[in-house]
């Protein structure tokens, strides 16, 4: 196995989600009210990309979604945002959709699968005051 970190020079966005499941949980005790309880969470990530050759992630994206001989890799995706959030994980690519119109960008939009207990999030550190929309680190950072 391969163990490399790479980046995608041309990403131009990045979307993490997370859809909780639930199941109904209503009994005869619940009268005419729902109860639901949550069993686990699907989380994913769509991302944007300009196809820019000898990007190191994106040429790695393209032979997942292309090669058969990567078909099913399973990559370790991180998204940082400089605020020091960060959402991680071993993830699977789901579709990937490319865009080739004439006189612009080649651009690819890809989804990922993040894979059960894999998943960390980061909370952000350190303030931003909405008022006068400036962010304040952490101490020592």
């Amino acid at each position: 196995m391969l163990f490399r970190s790479v980046y995608i020079a041309g990403a131009t966005d990045a979307s993490p989600s997370s859809q909780p499941k639930t199941v109904d949980a209503a009994n005869f005790l619940s009268g005419s009210g729902m109860e639901m309880v949550t069993t686990g969470s699907n989380r994913t990530m769509s991302f944007t990309f300009q196809r820019i050759i000898g990007d190191p992630g994106a040429d790695l994206l393209m032979k997942i979604l292309y090669d058969d001989r990567f078909f099913g890799s399973e990559i370790y995706a991180t998204l940082k945002r400089p605020f020091g959030e960060e959402f991680a994980g071993a993830a699977i690519l789901t579709s990937g959709n490319q865009s080739s119109p004439v006189q612009d960008l080649v651009t690819v939009q890809a989804d990922l699968q993040f894979q059960g207990s894999s998943f960390r999030y980061t909370a952000p550190t350190g303030a931003f005051d909405p008022l006068s929309n400036v962010y304040t680190p952490p101490l020592g950072a």
